[in-house]
């Protein structure tokens, strides 16, 4: 299970470091300042438990019981001593908990803020995106409206969209992670795994529906993301131009952890899921605007239509396989192979080094 380590280690970690940064914050005078930091720490340590969630249990929309014990995942709000064993919290304790530090955060933050760094409106966005896989669709809309109608964000528009992918701080971004040329993942950088030059594994598959949507749909403007590399020395091929690097070095990209077509995406999947495709049809529309020239408005969407905006826009943003999931559809890979939305691979195992520390610990079926 060594594949499952290094995000288990790193999460939890990054976790640990939260809640320490939080006990010590206790400490301080409670300014306005010190009150935002300590909601970024609420933010932060709500978004790591929501993506360990992702990686180790299953969505709970998709599942009968989310109260079965060691459902979800450990849960780490506080600073244990070394010797602290944990066990696994239940589905809905897990998503309970993400709900709880986002909102905490919510309301500790301010409405804005600087380049990487959390702010109330990041915070609002992402309980968004936990409550539609918890199946909460009228809060998921209710938080993705607070934010499209906050001001603070615009959506692309058709000329701005092939330039941004270079850009710092767009104008649709509410939180990404600060890349620099001095602190970046280096061969870990998603740039690098999308190019010949690079790891290669992101080119995309011509036969898959992606590649043949995007190559014969010129009028859309996200086909202006296809890179053409079919000509390169080694690995040449179409690769995704969605993060080619800043100043020509691959390993500098910010990647965005939540964008504003995606409350766009949130907000249509879960009108169509309440029965509402007239109502869902309104986001489609207003984001197609912005994206297809000369576009029509339709009067209603379906489910796939709205999944088929989440694999034009969010490819290359860990969103796709996830949208197919929650709403309890496959996935086909590469090699032509379903992955069911409750297959028990589609998520990982709890390391093993972790189950030899606590044979409390309940290890993902399959494993």
């Amino acid at each position: 299970h060594q594949f499952s380590e290094v995000p288990y280690f790193y999460f939890y970690k990054c976790i640990a470091e939260a809640n320490k940064a939080i006990e010590e914050a206790a400490n301080l005078q409670q300014t306005e300042e010190v009150t935002d930091l300590i909601g970024q720490l609420y933010a932060w340590r709500g978004m790591l438990h929501f993506d360990l969630a992702r990686m180790f249990a299953h969505i709970p929309s998709t599942v009968a019981n989310t109260s079965e014990a060691q459902s979800g995942i450990v849960l780490a709000t506080e600073v244990y001593l070394p010797e602290y064993l944990a066990v696994r919290n239940t589905l809905k304790e897990t998503y309970d908990q993400i709900i709880a530090d986002l909102t905490k955060g919510a309301e500790m933050m301010a409405d804005e803020s600087e380049l990487g760094y959390f702010n109330k409106y990041a915070a609002i966005a992402l309980r968004s995106r936990a409550y539609l896989y918890m199946g909460e669709y009228q809060k998921a809309i209710d938080d993705a409206n607070t934010v499209i109608n906050s001001g603070n964000y615009s959506l692309y528009t058709k000329d701005d969209y092939a330039k941004v992918w270079i850009q710092e701080g767009t104008s649709e971004s509410i939180f990404e992670l600060l890349i620099t040329s001095n602190y970046t993942p280096q061969r870990y950088a998603i740039g690098y795994y999308s190019d010949y030059d690079g790891y290669s594994e992101m080119a995309f598959d011509e036969n898959g529906a992606l590649y043949k949507y995007l190559s014969t749909h010129p009028k859309d403007v996200r086909s202006k993301t296809i890179k053409d590399q079919t000509n390169a020395p080694k690995n040449a091929a179409y690769y995704p131009g969605k993060f080619p690097g800043r100043d020509g070095n691959l390993y500098v990209n910010n990647p965005k952890i939540i964008r504003l077509s995606e409350l766009y995406l949130i907000a249509a999947e879960a009108y169509v899921n309440l029965g509402k495709g007239d109502k869902a049809a309104e986001y489609i529309n207003t984001l197609l605007r912005n994206r297809i020239e000369d576009y029509q408005d339709v009067a209603t969407v379906t489910i796939d239509d709205v999944i088929n905006q989440y694999v034009y826009e969010m490819y290359q943003e860990n969103q796709i396989a996830f949208a197919y999931w929650r709403n309890k559809k496959s996935v086909t890979s590469i090699t032509n192979k379903e992955v069911k939305y409750n297959a028990e691979n589609n998520i990982l195992p709890i390391p093993q080094c972790e189950i030899d520390l606590n044979a409390d610990l309940k290890q993902n079926p399959g494993y």
